[in-house]
């Protein structure tokens, strides 16, 4: 099928959550598309405001009951309807474009379990996440090729089905479920 799952793992994301759901919503032009938010009990007022866009009719809200990031993308994706599944961290803001970049490439290769797009930083980024984003720039450039065994989640899409071979994320790795994945 041609749908695609957005899933939103949320943990007090208030600040950044209103300009990555649009963005997300701005990539929807597909006639077959949900998008899933699962709230890890957030105490900022994240999940009244996801509970209003729900009522809505904008996206479904699922409840992580407090059990971490990994369980959280578990639970959507097993909730979710569509073969493909779009993982977006909480404050993750999607360029125009991005989904069909993504699952373009899901589509020329049918060997490929997940595709993961490109991390920019902020100009307001402070110190630590300038950092940090020095540490995916030198990954970008190992994978001149293309190719690596290695996605990082929030920025990516997935097979459904290689997910589920996988076994899931390891709900008992606190951070790093990406790396193990």
């Amino acid at each position: 099928d041609d749908g695609v799952s957005f899933i939103v793992p949320v943990k007090n994301g208030m600040a950044p959550l209103p300009r990555t759901i649009a963005s997300i919503e701005a990539q929807r032009d597909r006639a077959q598309s949900e998008i899933l938010v699962i709230d890890d009990s957030s105490t900022d007022g994240s999940l009244e405001w996801l509970n209003a866009c729900a009522t809505e009719g904008r996206l479904r809200v699922l409840s992580g009951r407090g059990r971490g990031l990994s369980a959280a993308i578990n639970l959507g994706v097993q909730a979710t309807r569509y073969s493909v599944i779009c993982q977006i961290d909480q404050d993750v803001e999607l360029l125009p474009g991005w989904v069909d970049r993504l699952t373009g490439e899901l589509r020329r290769d049918p060997c490929l379990g997940a595709v993961q797009g490109h991390y920019m930083r902020s100009a307001e980024a402070r110190l630590f996440a300038r950092v940090m984003s020095l540490d995916l720039e030198q990954r970008y450039v190992a994978t001149c090729n293309g190719r690596t065994d290695h996605v990082c989640t929030g920025n990516t899409a997935f097979r459904k089905q290689a997910l589920v071979d996988a076994g899931l994320f390891d709900e008992s790795i606190g951070y790093g479920g990406d790396n193990d994945m």
